[in-house]
């Protein structure tokens, strides 16, 4: 000690294993701060312990949701390892991840925004800290000589979909009409198809010998076969 320095406190030094940590409060400030092992310390002078914790940990098929009590905000830890909170963090919730199977798919919503996203399987689904399942259920499939014609409820988009295909319709997508048969066009075969959007037809000769698949924006009930290749019948034609 020093001239005019009096003893006011004396302590150990604390040990912390790798596994430990501790969490401080300034008594002053209020700020807080976390000490990790493995080490030695000393804390400030207007420094307390208030918590005496072990690491969690996480493994590959875990995660946690952790809140910031200053900010209000929470996040998604899914690191595998030891967890060690960051100052003002505490742990909310465990959370284990989902198996989506290859024949199936998932629709997941954030809360915040309201925005969906589709997640097709194979998967192994982790939900973020404001995401939810809404919706699990098994994928579309189409053969060969099948499409399927999707349309978005909100912005009344289609989108056509040909196969051989598994489909995982967004949640904002009708199926009208169902799964649909493509036309077989052959070697003395054409079709005309009405364009819905435009109003126009158009004659396709690009597809002999293969299955033809109306475009999301035609109209498969106004389909005209011709007989003689190269040939444009008139619209009015049946």
């Amino acid at each position: 000690m020093k001239e005019y320095e009096d003893l006011v406190r004396a302590w150990d030094k604390q040990q912390l294993q790798q596994i430990n940590y501790h969490r401080l409060v300034d008594r002053q400030t209020g700020e807080e701060r976390i000490v990790r092992g493995p080490q030695m310390y000393v804390p400030e002078p207007t420094e307390d312990i208030v918590e005496k914790q072990e690491a969690l940990m996480i493994s590959a098929f875990e995660a946690i949701i952790v809140e910031n009590k200053g900010t209000g905000l929470k996040r998604l830890v899914s690191q595998p390892g030891l967890w060690y909170p960051e100052p003002y963090e505490v742990l909310v919730e465990w959370r284990t991840a989902k198996l989506i199977e290859e024949t199936d798919y998932a629709v997941v919503k954030n809360i915040l925004n309201g925005s969906t996203s589709v997640r097709p399987g194979p998967t192994l689904l982790q939900l973020g800290a404001y995401e939810v399942l809404v919706k699990e259920a098994p994928k579309i499939v189409l053969r060969k000589d099948e499409f399927l014609r999707l349309v978005d409820r909100r912005s009344g988009d289609e989108r056509m979909v040909p196969g051989p295909a598994a489909v995982a319709p967004a949640l904002e997508e009708d199926m009208p009409d169902g799964v649909g048969k493509a036309a077989l066009l052959d070697g003395n075969t054409a079709a005309l198809i009405l364009d819905k959007a435009r109003a126009w037809a158009e004659f396709d000769c690009e597809t002999f010998g293969r299955g033809f698949f109306v475009g999301a924006d035609r109209d498969p009930t106004v389909l005209v076969y011709c007989g003689k290749v190269g040939v444009k019948p008139p619209l009015n034609e049946k």
